[in-house]
């Protein structure tokens, strides 16, 4: 297993507590089956607007929040 931004782990992790089946999950997002197993596999990401389908599915809702700047690297 790979590691996985921490986000789509708490997805993840929603997802596991929900109770819906994968196939119920899949209906009512349109996002496939295969896409949500491997997620919760750890074997592939989503695309954002997949993930936030699902947050809100869920019941939930993905929030972006400014971070601190990465430095700039000097040209060599």
């Amino acid at each position: 297993m790979k590691a996985m931004p921490k986000v789509l782990d708490e997805l993840a992790a929603l997802i596991r507590r929900d109770g819906r089946t994968i196939g119920a999950l899949s209906r009512e997002t349109g996002i496939a089956k295969s896409a949500i197993s491997r997620l919760l596999r750890k074997e592939r990401g989503l695309m954002f607007e997949s993930a936030e389908t699902l947050a809100r599915a869920l019941g939930h809702t993905i929030e972006l929040k400014p971070s601190p700047r990465l430095k700039k690297r000097s040209k060599p």
